[in-house]
């Protein structure tokens, strides 16, 4: 029996390939039906893999409902201490993706820190608007529409990186490197991000176009891919 929609044929049959086949340091998400609180209702999540640390910026702004649909949203500082298993000592080996609804008026911050609290790398959007990444303090952008679902991601490598938004990417160079880290979300003006997902390595292409297709398609945005894309119109199978 099949349902005539792509990814509920695929999740019924089992065939989905699920984020943890990539292998995530971090990943939180905050989809409908499967939303985890701190008990307050304050923040509207549910963490998957390595444990986070959830710090409620401010509760009276930031409800557990957000506003595209009232879909639920990660409205929270979420950060991970990376130890020594996962050190980054330079800007070679790190992969940050997150989906999120582009508006005028909300940003987000996702930022790799060092232990003095500099960036080494960051992955946000501005109200141009365009999305942003960075390698310390070199930024390359894309720009992108209003109010639309938007799947960016950075990949940080020896020489340089590659920030990529839907079927469109750019060169950042690296600028910046450090000794330890740790990786840290800051959705301001409650924007609403729906995942983020950080990996300890950089990943190949073909693993690129995997993580944006699994984010779009397991929150219900597939349109966030763009034209050209390959999973625009699928979500990404085990066996792809």
């Amino acid at each position: 029996m099949r349902s005539g929609d792509v990814f509920t044929d695929a999740n019924l049959q089992e065939r989905l390939m699920p984020m943890e086949r990539l292998r995530p340091t971090m990943w939180a998400h905050a989809r409908p039906g499967v939303v985890r609180t701190d008990g307050s209702g304050n923040i509207s999540s549910i963490v998957t893999g390595s444990s986070l640390n959830f710090t409620q910026n401010n509760a009276s702004n930031r409800p557990p409902l957000g506003s595209v649909a009232g879909r639920p949203t990660i409205r929270a500082t979420v950060s991970k201490p990376l130890g020594s298993s996962a050190t980054i000592s330079s800007l070679s080996d790190f992969t940050v993706a997150v989906l999120y609804w582009q508006k005028s008026s909300e940003t987000f911050d996702l930022e790799i820190l060092d232990i003095f609290s500099n960036p080494m790398g960051s992955l946000r959007n501005d109200t141009t608007p365009a999305v942003r990444g960075s390698l310390g303090s070199s930024p390359s952008d894309i720009s992108v529409g209003q109010n639309l679902p938007i799947v960016a991601s950075l990949v940080g490598q020896t020489t340089n990186g590659t920030l990529r938004v839907g079927s469109e990417s750019a060169i950042v160079a690296t600028v910046y490197s450090s000794e330890d880290s740790e990786i840290t979300l800051k959705s301001a003006n409650a924007c609403d991000v729906f995942e983020v997902v950080f990996f300890d390595r950089a990943l190949q292409a073909a693993d690129i176009r995997r993580l944006e297709g699994i984010l779009a398609w397991s929150s219900g945005f597939p349109e966030a891919l763009g034209g050209g894309h390959p999973y625009l119109t699928r979500p990404p199978l085990v066996g792809d």
